[in-house]
């Protein structure tokens, strides 16, 4: 009986310690661009990125946005809150654009989220995120 004791002891350390591994945060890796990060946020909450990663992207950007609100505000939400990520607190911290970009992002959520959304706001935080694409691309 002992040796069981035993063995379910070690089984539930090894468990415990692989999980706490896993939990452990990865090795700092280097800082991305901020281009690359805008581009992977663009083509991680959107389907056909193309025509917002064009020389004149905006209004595709704003348009999207618009879009995918109207087709479901929530399932938009979601994407959108996961793919914020993209422009990490490293790259906001460092880059003023990034902070810009983030910081409009970040204001968007709770508006699209809201049991009723107010669409004057909506409009305006799409618009921001707009001009804020628009400066970071430099264009």
């Amino acid at each position: 009986m002992n040796h069981w004791r035993r063995c379910a002891r070690a089984t539930i350390v090894a468990l415990v310690l692989s999980a706490l591994g896993a939990c452990r945060p990865r090795a700092e890796s280097a800082p991305r661009s901020f281009d690359q990060s805008v581009e992977e946020l663009v083509r991680c909450v959107f389907d056909d990125p193309s025509a917002m990663l064009a020389p004149h992207g905006q209004a595709a950007l704003e348009a999207s946005i618009r879009r995918a609100l109207r087709e479901d505000r929530y399932r938009f939400s979601i994407r959108a809150g996961r793919c914020g990520g993209a422009l990490d607190e490293r790259l906001r911290t460092s880059d003023p654009r990034a902070r810009a970009l983030g910081d409009a992002w970040d204001a968007l959520l709770p508006l699209a989220q809201a049991q009723a959304p107010d669409d004057i706001a909506l409009e305006r935080a799409i618009r921001r995120i707009g001009v804020a694409f628009r400066g970071a691309r430099g264009r």
